[in-house]
């Protein structure tokens, strides 16, 4: 898989998850991650690991999947523009290493 590939799949990969969890935003009352309707999940003494679940909830996903996807669309543009680069050159970096994670393929 080249790298635009790579990044289009996570941005995929966002959308398809956080459709299948509870609804956004996520917050923490006491030792538990609430959704908006429901408990999400009990972190006994690990208030750390809450604060990062109730972060990362699933209201990240669409702005995040836009963001990649903006980046693959702009790689694949200046491309097909004759700059000298081709679109993995351009698409690289951060963009990428975030979308390798999504996939666990880093």
């Amino acid at each position: 898989m080249d790298a635009v590939e790579e990044i289009r799949t996570a941005a995929t990969r966002l959308r398809e998850t956080a459709e299948r969890t509870s609804r956004a935003p996520w917050s923490t009352n006491g030792m538990w991650v609430m959704g908006a309707d429901s408990h999400i999940a009990h972190f006994g003494g690990h208030l750390p690991n809450r604060d990062w679940v109730a972060l990362a909830h699933p209201g990240l996903a669409e702005p995040l999947a836009a963001w990649l996807e903006e980046v693959a669309d702009d790689a694949e543009k200046h491309a097909r523009g004759g700059w000298g680069n081709s679109a993995d050159e351009i698409a690289c970096g951060w963009p990428l290493a975030v979308a390798r994670l999504i996939n666990g393929s880093d």
